[in-house]
């Protein structure tokens, strides 16, 4: 059932990527439809019930992705975002041997970094300024927990940070696509790298949790 779950989820993520690419009407329909998919999934891929922080990272996202189809919904669903990748941070800080005192120390570059992409993307509204920092620095924290966690754990959790990458990445082009200047088929590679991300997590989070069976999530 978990193998035929990730299949129908990358059929839904082609279909909203290509509807996405072509402008096409059927997009604001097919959008929300691979997350959905994808936490279904999860379901019959975890023995036991969902990691309640796993599941609400999906769900975070996916109401990001319906905030991002309307209109003025762009600071709601940078909202909505926020709170899925502060899950995804508690996710990947976990498997890790870190302090408090390690993760605070983390924050504080990550929000001088966060900081300077809001000032070279210039946003627009003080408000704006403020959400894509704080925004930006959390990207930053997961590219840092996921990079130790490769270096720490190697093999399978190296596969996080090529997920974050994707994500990063994903998140750069819709951003200098919206504040800086329009990129020649930007929904193309916004979406694709995207959903690769989302459905690589998908895939990854059962993986882990089969092979190491001493990980436990809340």
């Amino acid at each position: 059932m978990f193998v035929y779950g990730l299949a129908a989820a990358a059929i839904a993520a082609i279909a909203a990527t290509i509807a996405g690419d072509r402008q096409s009407k059927a997009y604001p329909w097919l959008k929300p439809l691979p997350l959905l998919i994808m936490l279904y999934t999860l379901q019959s891929g975890i023995e036991g019930p969902v990691p309640w922080l796993l599941s609400g990272y999906f769900l975070f996202c996916w109401l990001g992705d319906v905030a991002l189809l309307v209109k003025r919904g762009f600071l709601l669903g940078l909202l909505a975002f926020l709170v899925g990748h502060l899950l995804l941070i508690a996710l990947l800080w976990q498997p890790l041997t870190l302090s408090t005192t390690t993760m605070l120390l983390l924050a504080l570059p990550a929000l001088i970094i966060g900081g300077s992409i809001a000032r070279w993307l210039r946003p627009g509204s003080s408000l704006l300024r403020v959400g894509v920092t704080i925004y930006g620095a959390s990207l930053v924290i997961l590219l840092m927990l996921s990079g130790l966690l490769c270096w720490q754990r190697g093999g399978l959790w190296c596969w996080t940070l090529v997920l974050v990458a994707l994500f990063v990445l994903s998140d750069l082009l819709l951003a200098i696509n919206r504040f800086r200047r329009p990129l020649a088929g930007a929904q193309r590679w916004i979406l694709s790298t995207y959903f690769s991300s989302q459905w690589g997590w998908t895939w990854f989070w059962p993986t882990a949790l089969a092979v190491t069976p001493t990980l436990s999530f809340g």
